[in-house]
């Protein structure tokens, strides 16, 4: 009998035991020898039998010497730069990401942020203006969302169709919301791309917002400015965090802005598909995926729906009754902790309602994307 291909898989993947254990096991039942790890102590240079490895984001394979032994490298990730590409591609080891699984629910965090924003005073809509800087699948929902619901806006990226060229003129806007990839390869490096030149050029009491990778923003240069305000769901040097930055966020959460329950489950799904096409080239069984967990249920008055579109211009109170992230708050030294635990946020698509409306639909039939 052939030996069995080697599958190690970060035990802390969300609904990775449902997937990797019941679903493929299921579907390939003589083929994978599989082994839950620990990240923190998991050593893929040591891999010397033919496997393949589905990591997460908290796995960094910079300056580590991928073994050729290793077939496939997955991360349930919709970022990359965690992974040495360059070193992967010079050894011929594939290597795949969930690009765009999350892009939902990060997108329903901003809405919630912005949903803050608004019930607090600190964003007016009829005065204020919002800027989408990264027009990939999250940024690019929110400027159509802003749209739909005639936000003042602008949108900047330098590798597609925006509405402004350039980020000169930064202090028309109140706030500013970042969806980049973060990288150091000029000529569009986003490493420090938020630093004290780009600060400077800002209006007081403008906020920023990010959720997509803890260095795009300086934080050393952004602790000299007193008159700005952070919305930040990442950091630099994660689970290491800056206490002096994270005490002066608005609102800081432990990198979980794209982890509701139905993105954590595509994000895995995602990497699962990849793993059965890479090796089978087939597809994965649908009748043996059935999501492991419930809806919810809310109640929620239409006519205070319409209040908050009169007075706000957005669903506010309907939103942050779905997700509110100042729920998410932590301490320093928990970060690691309460996101590896963090499982319990629905999306809108995992929402009911007393008026057995979808509420994901009607969302979108007011305007969210």
């Amino acid at each position: 009998m052939a030996e069995k291909m080697k599958l190690f898989v970060d035990e802390n993947i969300a609904y990775a035991k449902f997937f990797f254990e019941d679903v493929l096991l299921n579907q390939f039942p003589n083929f994978f020898e599989l082994t839950f790890y620990k990240d923190d102590e998991f050593d893929l240079e040591k891999i010397s039998e033919d496997a393949a490895v589905i990591i997460r984001s908290t796995y960094k394979t910079h300056n580590l010497n991928v073994p050729e032994s290793v077939k496939l490298l997955s991360s349930v990730s919709t970022g990359e730069d965690h992974v040495d590409k360059n070193h992967l591609e010079k050894k011929n080891i594939p290597y795949h990401f969930a690009t765009g699984a999350n892009a939902k629910a990060v997108r329903e965090y901003f809405y919630s942020c912005l949903s803050i924003l608004l019930k607090e005073k600190k964003f007016d809509k009829s005065e204020d203006k919002i800027l989408v800087i990264g027009l990939g699948n999250i940024g690019h929902g929110i400027a159509k969302t802003l749209k739909n619901f005639n936000f003042s806006f602008e949108t900047y990226d330098p590798f597609k169709a925006s509405t402004i060229e350039s980020l000169s003129n930064l202090e028309e806007f109140k706030i500013i919301t970042l969806h980049v990839p973060l990288t150091k390869n000029p000529p569009h490096e986003t490493y420090n791309f938020v630093d004290k030149n780009f600060l400077n050029e800002l209006k007081n009491e403008s906020i920023i917002i990010n959720t997509s990778r803890g260095g795009v923003l300086s934080e050393s240069d952004f602790l000299k400015f007193d008159n700005l305000t952070v919305i930040s769901d990442v950091f630099l040097n994660e689970p290491s965090i800056d206490k002096n930055f994270h005490q002066k966020n608005f609102i800081s959460t432990p990198h979980i802005a794209g982890h509701t329950k139905s993105s954590r489950f595509d994000m895995t799904k995602m990497s699962l598909e990849k793993l059965i096409n890479f090796f089978f080239n087939k597809k994965l069984n649908d009748s043996l995926v059935k999501k492991p967990y419930k809806k919810k249920s809310i109640h929620f008055s239409l006519s205070e729906v319409e209040n908050d579109l009169n007075r706000y211009g957005f669903p506010v109170s309907l939103l942050l009754q779905i997700y509110d992230p100042r729920n998410d708050k932590f301490d320093l030294i928990d970060f690691a902790d309460v996101r590896n635990a963090y499982h319990h946020r629905l999306g809108y698509e995992d929402i009911t309602s007393n008026n057995d409306l979808n509420v994901s639909e009607y969302l979108f039939e007011l305007g969210i994307e």
